[in-house]
């Protein structure tokens, strides 16, 4: 028996063994411990409704400081502040404080009757401590669960309303088993799909090091269960649409009867397709500014094989089909002079056949000649 049914049994089981008349048990509800509220209150035939009330000028007073106190009779002179001692016509009290396992005072025991206690202190006392500690211990017990619904409220909240996605991962059952709304987006599946689903199931199989996912995967979970705490570059594979690039921080959740990493992903392909875009830049750059060198130093005779070096080597970066010079005269109007196609194409313009500046239009990147089929322009 637990919870509000062992208060209701304590108290009434209490008043019955002392023979007196009222029974109750209190909580404090501040952490100055000035204001308490009963948790259940008998009242010779029955409980009455729960209610809260400040100490001060009260007998509990000094119990809730941590002091046994036993009045035997005349309760009501030694507290005439106390305007239910005379409302309920009480002659005698007894209250001893609840503590918890560190000597903290959560709340108090108490029994008073309309009648002097006549039984010896000693045989008293030794009951009470025996209902004491058994309603110091639920009360312990009480509390306990209500920090610990507060903490997961909390921690739900935080979770519900993070930035970054939340994925639990059970690595006993090898699935996720909770996740919050932004981990759905990030991943593009529906959160009811997404809970049952293996971590492998929704990433890509090559991971950005070339390596398969479960290869990858596996040593970044078993430092996680270890105590570790790896922060990595993850690729999943969404329902629908492009590949996503994420950065994930794992941890154990602590205290859990499972094996319970705890992901936090953030979705950081923009900022891969920026770091790529820069770099390609800069390499494009550090290309041409070497290409440019090199023909500082060329003779006549080589500039032709230096022309078709730097297209070739142009090309390849790129990824061109072909590359072509164009001559312009005064009048603008130019004649192909030096082409390059890449391997396993053929020159498609060769002495007189080569078409002149005027009549190609380069379009998205593309070189449509006057005829022939399109072919990607490098320039």
């Amino acid at each position: 028996m637990t919870g509000a049914d062992f208060f209701r049994s304590l108290v009434r089981n209490l008043a019955s063994t002392l023979q007196v008349r009222y029974a109750f048990v209190v909580e404090c509800q501040d952490e100055s411990k000035t204001r308490v509220r009963t948790l259940e209150f008998w009242e010779g035939e029955c409980f009455s409704e729960n209610f809260e009330y400040d100490m001060r000028g009260t007998p509990c007073e000094k119990v809730i400081e941590g002091t046994v106190c036993y009045h035997t009779e005349n309760v009501q002179a030694l507290f005439p502040e106390d305007e239910d001692l005379v409302r309920l016509n009480l002659e005698s009290y007894l209250g001893i404080p609840l503590s918890d396992g560190s000597g903290e005072v959560m709340g108090h025991l108490v029994v008073l009757d309309d009648t002097p206690l006549d039984r010896g202190l000693s045989e008293v006392a030794v009951l009470l401590k025996i209902f004491s500690a058994r309603a110091a211990a639920e009360l312990e017990r009480k509390r306990t669960e209500e920090e610990l619904r507060e903490s997961e409220a909390q921690f739900r909240t935080l979770v519900e309303h993070a930035p970054e996605g939340i994925l639990v991962f059970d690595a006993d059952a090898n699935r996720f088993v909770d996740a919050n709304r932004n981990a759905a987006l990030i991943l593009g599946y529906p959160k009811d799909q997404l809970l049952g689903m293996s971590w492998i199931a929704m990433s890509a199989p090559s991971q950005l090091d070339g390596r398969p996912a479960g290869e990858v995967g596996g040593p970044l979970n078993e430092e996680a269960l270890a105590g570790g705490l790896p922060v990595f570059e993850w690729t999943f594979r969404p329902a629908k649409g492009a590949e996503v690039v994420t950065e994930v921080r794992l941890l154990r959740l602590p205290k859990a009867r499972r094996s319970l990493l705890l992901a936090s992903i953030t979705d950081i392909s923009e900022r891969k397709q920026a770091e790529a875009a820069l770099k390609y830049h800069s390499d494009f750059e550090d290309l041409i500014t070497e290409i440019s060198t090199h023909f500082i130093s060329l003779s006549p005779n080589a500039i032709d094989g230096g022309i078709n070096d730097a297209l070739g080597r142009i090309g390849a970066f790129v990824g061109a089909d072909r590359d072509y010079v164009f001559l312009l005269d005064e009048s603008t109007k130019g004649s192909n002079t030096h082409e390059w196609c890449a391997e396993g194409c053929t020159l498609d313009y060769e002495g007189p056949s080569r078409p002149s500046i005027r009549n190609v239009s380069v379009v998205h990147g593309v070189l449509e000649p006057g005829r022939g089929r399109p072919h990607t322009l490098c320039y």
